[in-house]
């Protein structure tokens, strides 16, 4: 017993009816055989190649998780495999080697709701594992039921419910899926949604972007556009303040101003926001200010830009004391 993790060879010489040597035997060889672990091929060939040492653990002890996980992987018939896999998930739901076969059976299958369970299994138990698992989650989602079915999932609310989220909110291609999802679950992690933003605002999807920022950040949208409510909170539809050494916006105690500092030679923006428009008139902002020194009140200055382009369609510098621009451009797209 103490040598079948460190010496299996040993543990099965010394007794042949040793199944859980047997087990540790075969699969050591089978991962030592294996140049490729991304290779479906190479897994199954370094399988079926150990698939007697694992016929052996079984016998001798059919209580052996990794030795039906590699029974399945060598199994050559579909027929087979689902019997093995019935089995196998009698038998033990917890082991990280058989249900990552499992579920790659139930991916080939496209059994997505079973790829879901078995993942919450695992994740449930082995909660390191989620870098391992979240890209296939991610897959799955974007399934056609993906998100009904992930959704059926989180209603339970399982652990790693919330990172999974903010993992995929990173990724283009789940964006669809997950304001579909938002309609079905009640999600309420505010760094999932400030995620989601930013991500749907940088691929263009300004609308969508907007109104979730609307449902989820805004109770009073009367002052929605209101360039005077410097409260800092989500990009890039609340204020983003620069926060720098030598370069920096904050929001003054009473809450009706910034206090700015900008050493010389610094530049960037010290406050950035995006907000709606009518696009069919010009319309106007005003600036009120009390910058010093004088003389280099012109090196601030106001700009408008479209969307996410990196082109201002206006810039003007700031003049003493209150300044009104009036913007006449029609604007290419809100």
């Amino acid at each position: 017993m103490v040598a079948i993790r460190s010496a299996p060879e040993t543990a099965v010489s010394v007794m042949p009816m040793n199944g859980k040597a047997y087990e540790r035997l075969a699969f050591n060889r089978m991962t030592r055989g294996v140049a490729d672990p991304a290779d479906p091929g190479l897994v199954e060939e370094a399988a079926i190649s150990v698939a007697p040492l694992a016929l052996k653990a079984v016998a001798a002890e059919p209580l052996t998780p990794k030795a039906h996980a590699i029974l399945l992987m060598a199994a050559r018939d579909n027929a087979t495999q689902t019997r093995i896999m019935e089995a196998a998930n009698a038998l033990d739901r917890r082991d990280p080697a058989l249900q990552g076969v499992v579920l790659q059976s139930q991916l080939n299958a496209t059994d997505y709701n079973g790829a879901f369970e078995t993942i919450d299994r695992l994740l449930r138990v082995n909660p390191e594992l989620t870098s391992q698992f979240f890209p296939v989650l991610l897959v799955a989602l974007q399934d056609g039921d993906g998100a009904e079915l992930l959704a059926d999932l989180f209603r339970g609310e399982p652990g790693w419910m919330t990172p999974f989220l903010r993992f995929a909110a990173l990724e283009e291609t789940a964006l669809p899926d997950l304001l579909q999802l938002r309609k079905l679950i009640q999600i309420e992690d505010p760094t999932f949604h400030g995620r989601l933003i930013e991500s749907l605002f940088k691929e263009g999807e300004f609308q969508e972007a907007y109104d979730v920022h609307q449902e989820f950040f805004i109770t009073d949208t009367s002052s929605d556009n209101n360039l005077g409510d410097w409260q800092a909170g989500h990009p890039p539809f609340s204020w983003s303040l620069a926060d720098q050494a030598g370069f920096r916006a904050q929001i003054k105690r009473n809450g009706r101003g910034l206090d700015i500092s900008a050493d010389s030679g610094r530049n960037g923006f010290l406050a950035q926001k995006v907000v709606r428009v009518a696009n069919e008139a010009p319309f106007q902002i005003t600036v009120a200010h009390s910058l010093s020194p004088a003389d280099q009140i012109p090196s601030t200055k106001l700009q408008l830009r479209c969307g996410n382009e990196k082109e201002a369609f206006f810039e003007a510098p700031l003049k003493a004391g209150t300044a009104v621009f009036r913007i006449a451009q029609r604007l290419s797209r809100l």
